[in-house]
């Protein structure tokens, strides 16, 4: 577990450095005059897990995310709700995400700790907490392709992988 969380601490800081050598400022994808408004992203992601013992669990995602401090514009606040089929079950979680420019205004990256809760028809609540990391590309202003891998440490003192590929709407 320590070599995952400072693998991620690692792509966080190497993302950080990357945005910070280039000439250019880094800006949001929006417009100056839309950076006085609330932006929000809307993903559709499918993905897996590896949970102990279990080693293949599909799952659809969705999540709605937001940037609702005008002091912060690059820290995003968001919930996503996960479905899986093999056993049937749900999750529920809120995460914080910094978003950093890598490159122009197509490419980013996101750390980010996420918490929240699984659910299912064969198995008990498990609380869990842990850090993400996303990457997006931006193929419109308004759209991207994604990425994510999120490690979960959980109260029963496991730790399991998740990861999500799919798309996303800025509105």
């Amino acid at each position: 577990m320590k070599n995952i969380l400072s693998t991620f601490a690692a792509l966080a800081l190497t993302a950080a450095s990357a945005g910070a050598q280039t000439d250019a400022p880094i800006t949001n994808a929006a417009p100056a005059s839309a950076l006085d408004k609330t932006k929000y992203d809307f993903t559709l992601g499918a993905g897996g897990v590896a949970v102990q013992k279990i080693t293949d669990q599909s799952s659809v995602n969705l999540s709605l995310s937001a940037d609702p401090f005008q002091s912060a514009r690059r820290l995003w606040l968001g919930v996503s709700q996960g479905f899986s089929w093999k056993p049937f079950a749900g999750s529920t979680d809120i995460d914080a995400e910094w978003q950093i420019a890598v490159y122009k205004d197509t490419v980013y990256v996101l750390p980010a700790w996420s918490g929240g809760t699984t659910y299912g028809s064969k198995a008990s609540e498990v609380w869990r907490t842990g850090p993400e990391m996303i990457a997006q590309y931006y193929v419109t202003d308004h759209s991207f392709i994604f990425g994510q891998a999120n490690y979960d440490m959980n109260e029963r003192g496991s730790g399991d992988f998740r990861w999500t590929v799919g798309i996303g709407l800025e509105f």
